[in-house]
């Protein structure tokens, strides 16, 4: 479902810049911005999971569902990111793991 409303937007800021007469180069230029944009908010809703009590009070069992990719409604996102964004999944960790240390 997401990948789908991806594609959506995605499709949308190409037209976009072809109706708008944009360079190829600007084009793609908008593209990766929507992609590192959507990427970064994908990590932040995923951090922004992690840091509830259910989560924080369990860093061990939570580091196992991370592992797994079973965080609630946020499954599809942190298995998506576990096949296709590794770095994404680590930064999201290691947010986490900052928060259980500090707690």
């Amino acid at each position: 479902m997401i990948d789908c409303a991806t594609e959506v937007m995605r499709e949308a800021i190409a037209k976009d810049s072809i109706m708008n007469g944009l360079s190829a180069d600007k084009m793609e230029s908008n593209l990766a911005k929507f992609d590192n944009a959507f990427r970064q908010a994908k990590i932040n809703a995923v951090t922004r999971e992690l840091m509830k009590p259910q989560y924080l009070n369990d860093p061990m069992g939570t580091l196992s569902k991370i592992r797994s990719g079973t965080l609630g409604n946020l499954s599809p996102i942190l298995q998506d990111m576990t096949a296709n964004d590794f770095d994404g999944v680590a930064k999201a960790t290691a947010n986490f793991m900052i928060a259980a240390n500090n707690q």
